[in-house]
């Protein structure tokens, strides 16, 4: 059974995960604006609401310390993308981000960054499509984001524990 502490630190991991997500596209989607690269603002204008709503729940005294610790692992996420084009590592991320849906490790696929994730990859894939990107580099990303994600404790799923009835001798 677990204590409480570890349901309030299970709790506490899953507002960060719903937030980072939503944070680093924003991250990157500044970046690209910042380059000329045009996306529709009221994408950025939900990615910030979708970060916020992971923190409403979330008691006062303990949202700095969550929004730091966010903070903190988007960073160290970041730098594990090491991409020369900022398009390609926007990419990548929304790459990981599906990628997370399909392995079942975000609870819900209907959330924002989701959808931005979608809607991002789609426009990429698209014949005509303004995008330049190399498909090994954006696709070596995605798993040095999901082990690196890993690492930090990240969309992992529990191990399951064998019940004490099927241990029997």
């Amino acid at each position: 059974m677990s204590t409480t502490l570890e349901q309030v630190r299970q709790a506490e991991r899953k507002v960060v995960e719903a937030a980072l997500l939503s944070h680093l596209i924003c991250e990157f989607a500044t970046d690209l604006r910042l380059k000329g690269w045009k996306l529709r603002p009221d994408i950025l204008m939900h990615l910030d609401r979708a970060t916020e709503v992971a923190f409403e729940r979330v008691p006062e005294d303990a949202k700095l310390r969550l929004a730091h610790e966010m903070q903190d692992k988007g960073e160290q996420l970041l730098r594990e993308l090491r991409a020369d084009d900022v398009q390609e590592a926007l990419l990548a991320l929304c790459f990981f981000i599906l990628k997370l849906v399909d392995e079942g490790l975000i609870d819900d696929a209907f959330i924002q960054p989701v959808m931005v994730a979608m809607y991002l990859t789609e426009d990429a894939k698209a014949n005509g499509s303004e995008w330049k990107w190399r498909e090994d580099v954006v696709r070596r990303a995605v798993g040095a984001l999901l082990v690196r994600a890993n690492f930090l404790g990240l969309y992992v799923k529990p191990p399951a524990i064998p019940l004490a009835s099927s241990l029997a001798l």
